[in-house]
């Protein structure tokens, strides 16, 4: 049917009506639509944020690593700060500060000690060193055994022992908190401090083993050569015996 004109401006106005809203709609997504895809932008954000909050990482010193430091440090000027700054640059990871190197300062001797008694590889490898218990106690036992070696005093395993006692009563370390003093713990503590095992025969705490060694062999000759026997050789000190 043909459409009067009154009819075709109906119909016109709703096909303007009808696309100008579908327009407007468009208009209307497109506006809500984002520049960017919300997901990508969210990832983006989050692992941004996520590599924030994660920490550098952080390693610990080997020991050879303290030691050459420290050697810089003794050679440069002794500036703790100046040290620090220098090393970051070599060691990021260690991520050194001026009281780190005043805290390793004081553990230098120590060092210096273990490193000596350490092969080279192992010294490269060695990070952690183990903590010790009672420092007090420790450090009053290394003031004395100092005095004793610049007296020229004969020290052993068992005197060590008994003085790391005596002066952790003294310090009140109750008696349950107190260390076994193995022969682990014993071997440690020499090699932090140098001491180094000699051995003494008699009163000659001074003879040499090359020494000793020559004389117990002339003494086996006197024995066999004379027909005396075992029982028959007794030790100097022990003569009194037969005398009391």
């Amino acid at each position: 049917e043909k459409l009067n004109q009154q009819e075709k401006s109906i119909v016109q106005k709703l096909m303007e009506l009808a696309g100008g809203q579908a327009i407007a709609c468009s208009k209307k997504r497109k506006c809500m639509v984002p520049k960017f895809s919300p997901t990508k932008t969210s990832a983006d954000q989050v692992g941004r944020h996520r590599r924030q909050e994660e920490p550098q990482t952080k390693a610990n010193a080997t020991l050879a690593q303290r030691i050459e430091i420290l050697n810089w440090y003794h050679t440069n000027g002794k500036n703790q700060s100046w040290t620090a700054n220098h090393f970051n640059k070599i060691y990021p990871f260690l991520h050194l500060k001026q009281p780190k190197i005043s805290d390793w300062l004081k553990h230098e001797a120590s060092w210096r000690a273990e490193y000596e008694g350490t092969s080279a590889g192992v010294a490269h490898s060695v990070k952690r060193v183990r903590q010790t218990q009672h420092p007090k106690v420790t450090e009053m036992l290394d003031l004395w055994v100092s005095k004793a070696m610049a007296d020229k005093l004969l020290l052993t395993g068992e005197v060590i022992r008994q003085k790391w006692k005596a002066f952790a009563d003294r310090a009140g370390v109750p008696t349950d908190k107190c260390i076994s003093l193995s022969e682990g713990w014993l071997s440690r503590y020499k090699v932090r401090n140098g001491l180094k095992q000699t051995k003494c025969h008699g009163e000659a705490a001074s003879a040499s083993p090359q020494t000793v060694y020559k004389e117990r062999l002339c003494m086996q000759g006197l024995i066999k050569n004379g027909g005396y026997k075992l029982r028959d050789v007794f030790n100097a000190d022990e003569s009194r015996l037969f005398y009391a």
